[in-house]
């Protein structure tokens, strides 16, 4: 995924690659929930347990996007692959929704449910959610090594 669009940052350039495809990169997150189907296909994916693993893979390969971009020296660490907070989408015009920039926490990770404004998020279903004692935040995963993903095979038993 050494793809690049002048002028884009680099995570647009992984974003398109995944979501959409770009040149001879195909699709990798959406094209695999289409193609399994079922509740893949639609809003029910977690009930899926293919899920996971196909959730895994893209973690995975968000993980080789971002050490091989820190090999080649064009970034210094995993917190330079993120555009500023604000920043909007050169594809769309958006910007990202709230708990998807750096610096802020992640639905439903925040220890303070009712903090959580998107429309999208009904009250309901926000009184069903624990209150969590600590909050995450999206730096606290930028980094996947610490929290066990990698691109290597496990060792043979």
């Amino acid at each position: 995924m050494n793809q690049s669009l002048q002028g884009t940052h680099p995570l647009w350039v992984f974003w398109l690659v995944v979501e959409q495809g770009i040149s001879q990169l195909p699709q990798t997150h959406n094209a695999g929930h289409r193609f399994i189907g079922g509740h893949m296909g639609g809003a029910f994916s977690p009930n899926d347990p293919i899920f996971w693993m196909h959730h895994a893979n893209v973690d995975r390969l968000w993980d080789m996007w971002q050490q091989q971009r820190i090999d080649a020296g064009l970034s210094a660490n995993h917190d330079a692959t993120w555009p500023a907070a604000g920043e909007r989408s050169p594809f769309d015009g958006r910007v990202p929704s709230e708990g998807h920039n750096r610096g802020e926490g992640m639905w439903p990770w925040l220890a303070d449910t009712t903090s959580y404004s998107s429309a999208a998020v009904s009250q309901a279903t926000r009184n069903r959610l624990p209150v969590f004692a600590t909050q995450t935040q999206v730096e606290d995963v930028l980094n996947a090594a610490p929290l066990g993903v990698t691109d290597q095979a496990p060792p043979s038993p």
